[in-house]
């Protein structure tokens, strides 16, 4: 993890940029946990870290929009396909690109080691064996209106 406001940048934030290769028939599963600040998300860039297509493609996730699990953890899903949970980030196609955390409103209180981002690749269809047993399923209908709400947010933070 990085503190960007020891570089100049904003106070408080602490963010982690890691690298992912992905073949079709794999799937990254991400364990983060909650932090002392006031928001926490995750978004998947390409090589150049701009940010994959956000309207139309659940490529980034706030601790809000995201499931947490009994144990207090949010496993996120990085794979090329659906894999029927709420914490699936898209790649939409991409084998190579990045996952940047971030950690708002810290106040400079660090993440403790054990609590550190983790990062897992597994066989997509083995996926389900390393993910906790209260994971809910998350069907096409679900996956629908939560893009569907998604496209309405971008919509009105650009005044569309």
């Amino acid at each position: 993890l990085f503190d960007p406001g020891s570089a100049g940048g904003v106070t408080g934030r602490w963010m982690s940029l890691g690298e992912f290769q992905l073949e079709e028939d794999e799937a990254l599963l991400l364990t983060t946990w909650p932090s002392t600040g006031n928001y926490q998300g995750i978004q998947l860039t390409d090589r150049w870290t701009s940010s994959l297509e956000y309207a139309n493609r659940q490529t980034s996730l706030n601790a809000d929009q995201a499931w947490r699990s009994a144990d207090g953890a949010w496993r996120f899903v990085i794979s090329h396909r659906d894999p029927g949970v709420q914490n699936w980030l898209d790649t939409t196609g991409l084998r190579h690109g990045f996952m940047l955390l971030r950690f708002d409103g810290t106040n400079g209180v660090p993440i403790p080691a054990e609590q550190s981002p983790r990062l897992q690749k597994v066989r997509f269809q083995q996926l389900h064996e390393y993910l906790p047993a209260d994971t809910p399923t998350f069907d096409a209908e679900q996956r629908r209106h939560a893009i569907e709400q998604r496209r309405r947010h971008v919509q009105q933070r650009f005044g569309v």
